[in-house]
């Protein structure tokens, strides 16, 4: 899901930019869109600092005032792709700084189709930096005797805590580093599953699961035991 903060003096110019926003994300095809508009009425009402970082900020600067505003929202969302509207008659020197570092501008009076084509490449811009935070997190990094490892979390079968180390399954591949479960527990992902105080599995690579006897099969060889602390959570769970 994509999000969208757009400032603007005049509200209805905010709702337009809305929905030529809802149009280009239409057009992308794989994102869900969120807007936050507000305008210089509800600017000194609304707690900024509560609202959850959007991916897109547009921020109307045409004035000394607009220029301080755009700085403080640049300073409480910081990783945010950032579109400038603007006028001819405030030097772009003003704003071009890097207390602002706008992404794009889009100068006024602007015709929609300029206005659509400036949204959709910084939409664009915002799915791929979302892309690449996806493939960044969903890499497991393992420093151990002085190397690092990556391992995809879709690949890894089951964690293990053996001789106060954890050891980490990957097809018929081992790796031993200095962690604990509980602290692994809080990163990986919602399909491993916490099924004994020394182990967490993978859940698609599951076959069977045998919770009378307490037993996770991955294969005909690999067993994994779940203990009867989690037994009634995992029965809810399967």
């Amino acid at each position: 899901m994509l999000s969208v903060m757009i400032f603007c003096h005049d509200k209805r110019e905010g709702d337009l930019i809305g929905n030529i926003c809802n149009q280009c994300v239409a057009l992308i095809g794989k994102e869900f869109l969120r807007n936050f508009i507000i305008s210089d009425e509800e600017y000194h009402q609304v707690n900024i600092e509560g609202i959850q970082p959007p991916d897109l900020l547009v921020v109307e600067i045409t004035g000394i005032e607009d220029l301080c505003r755009a700085k403080r929202i640049r300073g409480i969302f910081p990783r945010g792709r950032l579109l400038v509207v603007s006028t001819n008659q405030i030097s772009a020197e003003s704003y071009l700084i890097p207390e602002v570092s706008p992404d794009m501008l889009l100068l006024k009076p602007y015709v929609y189709a300029k206005a659509c084509r400036i949204i959709y490449r910084s939409l664009t811009w915002c799915c791929k930096d979302k892309c690449r935070k996806k493939k960044q997190e969903d890499i497991l990094k393992i420093r151990t005797g002085g190397e690092i490892y990556y391992f995809h979390y879709e690949e890894i079968q089951y964690l293990e805590a053996r001789d106060k180390k954890i050891i980490l399954h990957v097809n018929q591949y081992e790796i031993s580093f200095y962690s604990s479960l509980q602290k692994l527990e809080k990163s990986l992902p919602d399909y491993f599953i916490r099924c004994h105080r020394s182990y967490i599995v993978n859940f698609m690579f599951i076959q069977k699961a045998d919770l009378i006897n307490g037993e996770f099969y991955l294969n005909k060889k690999t067993v994994i035991p779940i203990s009867q602390k989690y037994k009634a959570k995992l029965a809810k769970m399967l």
